[in-house]
């Protein structure tokens, strides 16, 4: 799966992605998140996530089954 630009579109609602965040300072962190209402909700525990901007998301694959 490639890196889709939010300037190019968004996923679906729910869809759990890796997202590219950047920070106010200018500095580029990878988090997991969704797009809910609209609105991007970032899941990174501990972190305070105000004023972050998406920049990039990958919908995550299919996974294998192990065993």
């Amino acid at each position: 799966m490639q890196w889709t630009s939010v300037e190019d579109g968004f996923p679906d609602e729910d869809q759990e992605c890796v997202l590219v965040c950047m920070k106010p300072d200018g500095s580029l962190v990878q988090a997991v998140g969704f797009r809910i209402d609209g609105k991007w909700e970032i899941e990174l525990e501990g972190a305070d996530t105000r004023g972050w901007h998406v920049r990039r998301w990958m919908p995550f694959g299919p996974t294998r089954r192990i065993g």
